[in-house]
C-alpha cells in the first residue's frame, strides 16, 4: 500500500487520493494543501488548475506551470499551522524539492479562498529558501 506523499502516515488511497480524485468535495485548506503537494508529486496538472480560484485559473499560464513544476522533484511536505476564518484561509508548510543535482528547503505561505462550491488555492509566497544537503557537502548529488 502506498503511502501518501504528504507525509502525513496514512495510505495514499484514504488521504490525498479522494481529493485529486474527486470522490472527497468538502475538504479542509490543510487538506487542500496537502492534496496540491501530492499532486505535484504525481504530476497532476488536471487537479492543479481545478483547485485554484476560477481568477487564477484564467490568468495563469499552464504549460510554463507545468514546465517549472516538473523540473522539480518535490521530496517533502510538512504543513505546519493554519489559520482559517469563514471564507480566507492560510497555511504555512516547509516544502523540500530537488533541482537538478541541488536540494532547496524553503517556507511557503498559501492563502485559500472559499467559493461557492468549496475552498479554492488562491496565491503563495515564498520565504527562506535555503540550499541543502544533508550529507554537509557543499552541494548535494544525490543525498535523498
Amino acid at each position: 500500500m502506498e503511502k501518501c506523499p504528504c507525509h502525513s502516515g496514512m495510505p495514499l488511497q484514504d488521504c490525498c487520493q479522494p481529493i485529486i480524485n474527486g470522490t472527497k468535495k468538502q475538504v479542509t485548506p490543510d487538506q487542500l494543501a496537502r492534496a496540491r503537494y501530492t499532486a505535484h508529486v504525481k504530476n497532476n496538472f488536471f487537479f492543479l488548475q481545478s483547485s485554484h480560484t476560477a481568477k487564477e485559473r484564467e490568468d495563469i499560464d499552464w504549460e510554463d506551470y507545468q514546465a517549472e513544476a516538473t523540473a522539480l522533484e518535490w521530496l517533502a511536505f510538512d504543513l505546519i499551522e493554519s489559520h482559517s476564518d469563514d471564507n480566507i484561509a492560510t497555511t504555512i508548510a516547509t516544502l523540500t524539492v530537488r533541482q537538478q543535482s541541488f536540494v532547496y528547503r524553503y517556507q511557503e505561505t498559501s492563502c485559500y479562498i472559499r467559493e461557492e462550491s468549496g475552498w479554492y488555492f488562491s496565491d503563495s509566497h515564498i520565504e527562506d529558501m535555503t540550499k541543502i544537503c544533508p550529507c554537509d557537502k557543499s552541494h548535494c548529488l544525490g543525498c535523498y
